[in-house]
């Protein structure tokens, strides 16, 4: 039909975007399956590295005791100040998140305001539907549960998690078409993306569970 409904030409560009999702699905299994630390061998969230909280509903009170943890990381003696950059939310906190942390006035019930100091630290809010929904690990195919009430402060001044992908290979995903041979009639797509993600360090997270 000469392509009338335009899926020879869209199909390609479907096809690569379906693959550039591996790299945000890897990133968040590594938040969701919290895996051990080779340097610590301990799980990257864990009671030891001080960066996981239970009982903690995401609020003005508690996002401040987050972004105190964070500054007060330590590197052996080395105290590091780390400030935070990133708030990783689910899509149903992400309201809660923006009134937070962009809203310039903090009122009261009595109508009264108040200057919102966490507007100062320029924290952006991110909200990640993989967060709540959870996951199918790109690799293993387990099933990793979300949450509609865990939150995460980051900071982009410490290791946090490294995405590789193959040198020589790009960054993006490569989209090939070919035309089907020995008589066959018809087109061919396929997608190749070399990716990976890995934590490289604890101190730059902040996990919490209401």
């Amino acid at each position: 039909l000469g392509d009338n409904f335009g899926k020879l030409k869209d199909t390609p560009r479907l096809l690569g975007l379906a693959a550039s999702r591996i790299i945000p699905d890897l990133v968040a299994a590594v938040l969701l399956a919290n895996p051990t630390l080779n340097q610590t061998g301990s799980a990257l969230f864990h009671a030891n590295h001080g960066n996981t909280q239970t009982g903690v509903a995401l609020a003005r009170a508690t996002l401040s005791a987050a972004i105190a943890r964070l500054a007060k990381k330590k590197d052996g003696d080395a105290n590091l100040n780390l400030a935070p950059t990133h708030l990783l939310v689910p899509p149903d906190l992400y309201d809660l998140a923006v009134q937070l942390l962009m809203s310039l006035v903090i009122s009261n019930d009595s109508g009264a305001g108040e200057k919102n100091v966490l507007n100062a630290y320029g924290i952006t809010p991110v909200s990640e539907a993989r967060l709540a929904n959870g996951i199918v690990h790109p690799l293993t195919k387990a099933s990793l549960s979300g949450s509609t009430t865990r939150w995460f402060l980051a900071t982009n001044q410490a290791h946090t998690i490294e995405v590789t992908t193959l040198e020589g290979a790009g960054r993006l995903p490569l989209v090939r078409t070919t035309e089907l041979m020995q008589g066959q009639w018809g087109l061919n797509t396929d997608v190749r993306l070399y990716a990976g993600a890995t934590p490289l360090d604890h101190r730059g997270f902040d996990r919490n569970d209401a």
